[in-house]
């Protein structure tokens, strides 16, 4: 956990700006203090990113990286970690399985061609395999950017790789991080779980891809089912008994936020009916059949229920309403109520019924989420404001031999996912030079924003941020229109001077913009509402296996100025 970590790695995430991490990261809740905290007693702070961030500026090393090669980075840091002797024999020998055969697959990855192929000095990958081998305490995470580029799961994978053979895990006899407030008080085990191969081919199967199913995402309450939003849009147009009719959008915004817009606009149409339960006119909801207006923040009571375990410390906070709501408002949960009960559908909580006579109040189907609570739901809700409560510390049990599992370092498929990696060193796009990423912006969050009167006026569109050795190569002033094209579409852009970005990396905000549809002429109108990034995007093209993840980011593009 960051409170005691000497080293955190990480990989694409700017928490001073999304204020979002997984565990190990810069944590979400006031990350500026967190840092400042962090590096006062003496944490190493490694970010890798092809920009300069404002998380990456704060750090004691910063790999530039080339787009899309961060798997590869990672490859090449597990050789110099094992090579060097840094990993943790004793627990790798008790707590994983196939340590000998990652290390034979990783060896081509070598430090003279990542750090080409990466675009960073070989002595810095060095020199972050060191900084975190040595550790003692500390982690990788990932972020949004790499997750969304080329290789997701086998980033995503080789990064706990390197927080396993370095044995960074808890230890039996240590203190747990915050298991929450909310959450039942139960035993944790120093102990891997086994491998879940069925999670992989449970559940709905897809219509449009092979071999994906049901996405599982783990959960305080335990296993969640759901299809991958990337197909969403295939799975409305395909013809047949089993097609997706009908959607209810609670606060989404497909219509800007989902890969291919224009066959998501297709698919949107295609629909039966379609339902938005928001608190503004998206671009979404203006394609809807019924518009449903939710009780915004203020108006409902809540609990810090989502970001329970996120705290560093346990942390919890019941509000009640601090104005009353307007006219028909609804919480979105009495939407699915309602509908339920015209239905003659009985729901249920954490195994027990809900009232499908008379709505219930809020309070007791929070009851029913929470039972066995550390902290009871009632005692939260009558303290004024919130609280870190006192509650005794969660200590890490030695592992229980009937269950004990082994985290494995090479499962099947990975093989061929690094000769992948290994093979996209050398890839060049000769027609499309540039990579596109992704950005975040300090006002915007995905596409809640720009419809905001006082927000709008800092930025009324995305910028096509790229360096000046880019803009001097292309003959581009800041400030000129251009056009991003990609294999798949084009956009306009207004492109602006940012040297804290690789050279040959172009960045642009995602969920700008506004409908396709050649009648409302969004290209002519992108000073004044951005252009959509996902326009550039085959939903189809390059996808994960299991996942279904398109490729969002280092998307290849080309630049060209616009005619005046």
């Amino acid at each position: 956990m960051w409170s005691d970590s000497d080293v955190s790695l990480v990989i694409g995430n700017n928490t001073l700006i999304s204020h979002f991490s997984v565990p190990g990261g810069v944590p979400s809740f006031s990350p500026a203090n967190a840092l400042r905290e962090g590096r006062k007693r003496g944490l190493k702070l490694i970010v890798i990113d092809p920009r300069e961030s404002e998380v990456a500026k704060r750090a004691d090393l910063h790999l530039q990286i080339k787009p899309g090669q961060d798997a590869a980075l990672l490859a090449c840091m597990i050789q110099i970690v094992i090579r060097e002797g840094l990993y943790e024999q004793a627990f790798c020998e008790e707590h994983t399985r196939s340590f000998d055969t990652l290390d034979e697959a990783t060896q081509p990855f070598t430090p003279e061609k990542v750090a080409a192929a990466a675009g960073v000095p070989e002595a810095q990958i060095y020199e972050a395999a060191r900084i975190f081998g040595r550790g003692p305490r500390g982690s990788a995470a990932t972020g949004t950017g790499p997750e969304m580029g080329p290789h997701p799961n086998l980033m995503q994978h080789l990064s706990l790789c390197l927080n396993a053979i370095c044995g960074r895990h808890t230890r039996a006899g240590e203190r747990m991080p915050n298991t929450g407030v909310l959450t039942p008080e139960a035993p944790v085990f120093a102990q891997a779980m086994p491998p879940q191969p069925q999670w992989l081919q449970e559940g709905e199967r897809s219509r449009v891809v092979d071999d994906v199913y049901e996405t599982t995402v783990l959960s305080p309450y335990g296993p969640l089912n759901e299809m991958p939003t990337g197909l969403m849009a295939d799975e409305i147009l395909e013809p047949g008994d089993d097609k997706i009719r009908a959607l209810i959008c609670v606060g989404g915004n497909p219509a800007l936020a989902c890969p291919d817009q224009e066959k998501m606009h297709r698919a949107l149409a295609d629909l039966d009916l379609l339902v938005c339960v928001d608190i503004k006119e998206s671009a979404t909801a203006q394609l809807a059949d019924y518009i449903l207006a939710p009780k915004v923040c203020l108006e409902r009571e809540d609990v810090t229920l989502l970001t329970d375990i996120w705290h560093d410390k346990p942390y919890s906070q019941y509000t009640q309403a601090v104005v009353p709501a307007r006219g028909d408002e609804v919480e979105e949960w009495q939407v699915f109520w309602e509908l339920a009960k015209r239905m003659g559908v009985t729901l249920e909580l954490n195994g027990e019924p809900v009232d499908m006579e008379t709505l219930p109040p809020k309070l007791d189907l929070l009851r029913s989420m929470t039972r066995g609570s550390r902290v009871p739901i009632d005692e939260i809700a009558a303290r004024e404001g919130g609280h870190v409560y006192d509650l005794a510390d969660v200590i890490a049990e030695p592992a229980d031999p009937a269950t004990k599992g082994h985290l494995e370092l090479f499962p099947e498929g990975l093989g061929d996912e690094l000769a992948t990696a290994y093979a996209d060193m050398d890839a060049n796009n000769s027609d499309y030079p540039l990579l596109l990423v992704s950005r975040r912006m300090k006002y915007t969050h995905n596409s809640t924003g720009p419809e905001l009167s006082l927000l709008r006026a800092k930025n009324s569109y995305n910028p096509t941020f790229m360096h000046s050795d880019d803009l001097e190569a292309l003959g581009l002033e800041d400030g000129d229109e251009i056009s991003v094209a990609s294999r798949h579409g084009d956009i306009p852009g207004i492109v602006h001077r940012s040297d804290d970005i690789k050279p040959g990396v172009v960045s642009m905000s995602h969920s700008w913009g506004g409908n396709p549809d050649p009648e409302h002429n969004v290209d002519t109108q992108f000073r004044n509402m951005g252009s959509n990034t996902n326009r550039l995007i085959d939903n189809l093209r390059e996808i994960e296996r299991y996942s279904a993840m398109p490729r969002l980011s280092s998307i290849p593009v080309s630049i060209t100025k616009r005619a005046p």
